[in-house]
């Protein structure tokens, strides 16, 4: 499990950018990514295809 999976889930401390990437997919997930620029709907789109792909462990935590 990656050091931003584990941001995210709370079990590590979290990097300047594991924070901005929590606070993004939480918004995402929650809103549908209301707040997000269409890059960032892209990026967050892509961050969720691979967690539920690769790290689909972590996804259903």
């Amino acid at each position: 499990m990656g050091a931003y999976i584990k941001c995210v889930l709370e079990k590590a401390k979290c990097t300047a950018e594991g924070r901005i990437l929590k606070s993004h997919i939480t918004d995402a997930l929650q809103t549908g990514c209301s707040k997000c620029t269409l890059a960032q709907r892209g990026g967050m789109r892509k961050v969720i295809h691979h967690l539920i792909k690769e790290e689909n462990e972590a996804w259903k935590e």
